[in-house]
């Protein structure tokens, strides 16, 4: 005797990760009879979202430590540049064998540099290659070089290591000329870590150089500066020097007539050294939740690149590998007393992992940034498996592994049914195969079909057409 049962999973229930199919009358078996159980065919149509809350696979962490450096000694050291680049005698402007002179930017800049150090000169349009830099780094005054601030600047650059620089005396050469409107400089410091944007660096204290005004010829003289403490804090690889006049006389035929009369002489640097402790803090989880929807891999990719925004990660798919790749654009100067902050992607479960090809559940994102292990699959799930609360006479035998916290155990399975086709498509399986199995129950008054994923997690389908069978059958032995 055959049982047909036809079931729209939206009359009774819709909402439940469950058919419960109940029985107008018991199917009950006698001492020489035992049944059988069939799914005969089935109909989904497929309007899971690959990306829900469902499957636990639209929430993942960021998780931020800050790490504090605190200054705990320093120690002012002098860059003896003269050394670097010069001959032993301190007023000889004899370039040493390891300093190499070239010109650059149409000869605008003049540069000497070793395989420690670099220094440009930057002088006037039309110069020509000729050499006009002077050894200034001695610490004894000599007549200097230009200082015209509509030209001339000097960048150093340490090539290679940042350094701390925190002293500095400088000077200004008068050859003792008129002048007939008094005039005052200052030595304008920035520095840079890629030579490219420069941060302005002021001295603690008021340092400037003043001329009153003169009506004889005097003999040559130099004024110097002490040292003078910076306010800076950074370590940078490039430092920019340029003397400008207070009173603004730039643009006035007074300065073009005036500004020969003065060279910059000296500049001696100092640099700190220091020692920083360290101290790792407490770290902070940011939840960040993706809508719930249909994804491919463009839109995927977009949306957590917004969602990350405030976190400064980006994310990028490579075409041909499938794989992602996670970009922390996160800056950090070692500044002294100051905080860096350390990334961490922590990924709760297997379904997530899967959906972004990781395969561990936290991993740092370095601002040498971080490459997944496997390609991205968006698959919102692979399988649907059917199972049954009926005792089956020789159990189904399942070896799944769990996907998220909702994993739970599985009952025998009567169905196990590709999920291959796109979203918002249907879902049809026909038991081609005629697969059908025994069951002990002598008596059944319902028959309750759960549904689950390939990792064990029970799903809440909103439809289903399901025709399931049950066959009585007399034992042949009797």
């Amino acid at each position: 005797m055959l049982y047909n049962f036809y079931i729209d999973k939206r009359k009774n229930n819709k909402n439940d990760k469950f058919v419960d199919i109940k029985m107008d009358y018991p199917i009950e078996v006698g001492y020489n009879e035992y049944l059988k159980v069939k799914l005969i065919d089935f109909k989904y149509f497929n309007n899971l979202y690959n990306i829900n809350s469902v499957l636990q696979n639209n929430q993942f962490i960021i998780r931020k430590t800050p790490t504090t450096y605190i200054t705990l000694d320093e120690s002012y050291h002098s860059i003896d540049l003269s050394t670097e680049f010069y001959t032993g005698d301190i007023l000889n402007n004899t370039l040493n064998g390891n300093t190499i002179r070239t010109y650059e930017n149409a000869n605008i800049d003049e540069v000497i540099q070793t395989t420690n150090y670099k220094v440009i000169y930057t002088r006037p349009t039309g110069t020509g290659a000729v050499p006009l830099f002077k050894n200034i780094f001695t610490g004894v005054d000599n007549n200097g070089i230009s200082m015209d601030q509509r030209y001339n600047e000097i960048i150093v650059e340490n090539k290679l290591n940042p350094f701390l620089l925190k002293r500095l005396s400088w000077g200004v050469y008068d050859d003792g000329s008129i002048i007939p409107e008094a005039i005052s400089f200052k030595l304008e410091i920035s520095g840079s870590v890629d030579g490219i944007s420069y941060v302005n660096i002021p001295f603690i204290t008021n340092d400037t150089i003043s001329y009153p005004i003169r009506g004889i010829l005097v003999s040559p003289t130099t004024t110097s500066s002490l040292l003078k403490v910076l306010t800076n804090i950074t370590p940078y690889r490039f430092y920019k020097f340029k003397v400008v006049n207070l009173e603004h006389l730039e643009t006035s035929t007074y300065y073009n007539n005036i500004i020969g009369n003065f060279k910059l002489s000296r500049l001696q640097l100092q640099d700190v050294e220091y020692n920083n402790d360290i101290i790792v803090g407490t770290p902070i989880n940011y939840n960040i939740t993706i809508p719930n929807g249909f994804y491919n891999s463009t839109n995927f990719i977009t949306t957590i690149n917004t969602l990350l925004i405030p976190h400064e990660l980006v994310l990028s798919l490579n075409t041909i590998t499938n794989k992602i790749s996670i970009a922390n654009n996160t800056t950090f100067l070692p500044l002294l007393e100051t905080t860096d902050i350390s990334i961490e992607l922590l990924l709760p479960n297997l379904n997530i992992k899967e959906n972004f090809g990781i395969e561990e559940d936290i991993i740092d994102i370095f601002r040498t940034g971080y490459t997944a292990d496997n390609n991205i699959n968006l698959i919102n799930t692979s399988k649907i498996i059917l199972a049954t609360n009926l005792n089956f006479t020789n159990n189904t035998h399942n070896e799944l592994i769990d996907g998220n916290s909702e994993a739970t155990g599985i009952a025998n399975i009567l169905a196990w049914i590709d999920l291959d086709d796109p979203p918002m498509s249907c879902i049809k399986y026909r038991n081609y195969e005629n697969n059908e199995y025994k069951i002990e129950n002598k008596i059944i008054t319902n028959i309750e079909i759960t549904f689950y994923n390939e990792k064990l997690q029970q799903l809440v389908l909103d439809n289903a057409l399901i025709h399931l069978q049950v066959k009585k059958v007399r034992s042949k032995y009797y």
